[in-house]
């Protein structure tokens, strides 16, 4: 086991291809909408309803037995008509920019005027927001230190009617089993230094897919769960979520994993019996040193935590290791899902618990990354460089076995990687970056990627 005291970090070099595997399915100059319910040039309380230059896409995920594409924009800029919406494929050609409907539909993506006035107002420190500091977010803890693991039993709120809106979801999920769509909605706008509102509970949502989605546009709501406040300070820190099934049980018999990239620390949720509680670890913390970065000669600096957590294969007591790392770090760790899962042992793990797997390499930053199931294989996002790599989890982790699976000189930042059921990789480049750190119009905004995983993999170190 590797312990990050004392180790001296080696550049590892990764040589890498273009594959011609690749394609791309979708591009938008800018976002456009199908048939917004406001005219463009409303206004929401002292806000224009939809700038079109503020737009860029944040989150993907592709539901593969409705040929629907899921794509969110979140709110950290004003003029965000909708953040949670969708496009079918098969309506669209290849290459072309569909327009977007919202999701479920656009009443729901409709902020209300007075979230303005009675909501709190998180303000940010003056400076632009492309000056990003530890100071930045007033609620921030730039500082924060190990702070014990902590065991909170609460039943949260629950709620199947429509007395709510979508206020900021910024990465979508499903369950592909299920069927069943998942993410959560921080319930902030966060609007730079015109100051961010916490207007709604963070919530982990849920909707019910089905294959005829296309047709019938019916996506019924099937929970609404409110994330207790005694589980996190930052509720903007909520980015994504992980499913983690009971593979005997329903499909309520499952846990959800949501980690806070301000508070670093992972939030778990007991669906089934309503309860959250945290978890937290020095592994679990930005490196200060390793947040400074470089991204096609925009210079910032980005302190934060754990973004992302992904579940492997279970053995046959449904547990599994769970890997995951802080956006400011190199490093890449892991814990079992058999730890997670027992609210009785959060308040009392130790650090062996939580294992350094290696380093990822200098300045390979990550936003996020995602695992696929079937081949065990990781696609890994980088902060400062136009690709995607890819590791083999029944490998260690080390300069020989991180692979290139894409790099081409008009690949945008890569905000998201998907896995559909059809065994395809998705991932989602665009502006994402510049639109959360500063100030500047968006143009030639995003764009989607696939690849099947298979073809995608081959002849790298990862197909093994």
């Amino acid at each position: 086991m590797l312990n990050r005291l004392g180790i001296v970090l080696l550049c590892l070099s990764v040589v890498g291809a273009l594959k011609s595997d690749v394609e791309l399915a979708f591009s938008w100059k800018q976002l456009l909408f199908e048939s917004l319910p406001l005219s463009e040039d409303a206004y929401i309380g002292s806000y224009p309803y939809y700038i079109p230059e503020n737009n860029a896409l944040s989150g993907l995920s592709h539901y593969a037995p409705g040929k629907l594409s899921i794509v969110t924009i979140a709110r950290v800029r004003v003029g965000i008509p909708s953040t949670l919406n969708a496009f079918c494929d098969d309506d669209y050609e290849k290459g072309s920019s569909p327009r977007l409907f919202g999701f479920p539909n656009f009443q729901k993506n409709t902020l209300k005027p007075y979230f303005y006035n009675a909501g709190r107002n998180y303000g940010r420190s003056t400076g632009g927001r492309g000056r990003y500091s530890p100071g930045y977010y007033k609620y921030f803890n730039s500082t924060s230190q190990f702070e014990g693991r902590k065991y909170h039993n609460s039943k949260p709120y629950f709620s199947s009617d429509d007395d709510y809106t979508l206020v900021s979801v910024i990465v979508p999920s499903i369950h592909r089993e299920c069927d069943r769509f998942y993410a959560v909605d921080t319930g902030v706008l966060e609007y730079g230094s015109s100051g961010s509102y916490k207007v709604q509970s963070p919530a982990i949502i849920i909707y019910q897919l089905s294959p005829n989605v296309c047709s019938t546009r019916q996506i019924p709501l099937i929970n609404r769960m409110d994330i207790p406040n005694h589980v996190y300070k930052n509720p903007a820190g909520f980015q994504r979520i992980t499913v983690d099934p009971d593979p005997k049980g329903s499909c309520d018999d499952v846990y959800y994993y949501l980690p806070n990239i301000y508070d670093n620390r992972l939030v778990v949720c007991d669906y089934k019996r309503g309860e959250f509680w945290y978890l937290t670890d020095e592994t679990m913390n930005p490196v200060y040193a390793e947040s400074h970065m470089s991204y096609d000669g925009f210079q910032y600096s980005f302190p934060a935590g754990i973004s992302v957590v992904n579940v492997g294969s279970a053995d046959k007591d449904g547990n599994a290791n769970a890997y995951y790392a802080p956006i400011a770090s190199y490093g890449l760790y892991a814990t079992n899902t058999k730890l997670l899962k027992d609210n009785k042992r959060s308040y009392k793990v130790g650090w062996t618990d939580f294992i350094t797997l290696g380093y990822r390499g200098c300045d390979r930053q990550s936003l996020t990354q995602n695992l696929d199931g079937a081949t065990g294989v990781m696609f890994i996002q980088q902060m400062q460089f136009k690709q995607v790599r890819c590791w083999n989890t029944k490998h260690p982790l080390n300069s020989d076995t991180i692979g290139v699976v894409y790099q081409a000189d008009d690949l945008d930042f890569v905000a998201d990687i998907a896995l559909d059921a059809d065994g395809y990789v998705w991932f989602l480049s665009g502006k994402f970056l510049k639109q959360y750190l500063t100030d500047v119009p968006l143009t030639h905004v995003s764009k989607i990627y696939r690849a099947k995983v298979t073809d995608i993999i081959r002849g790298t170190v990862c197909d093994a």
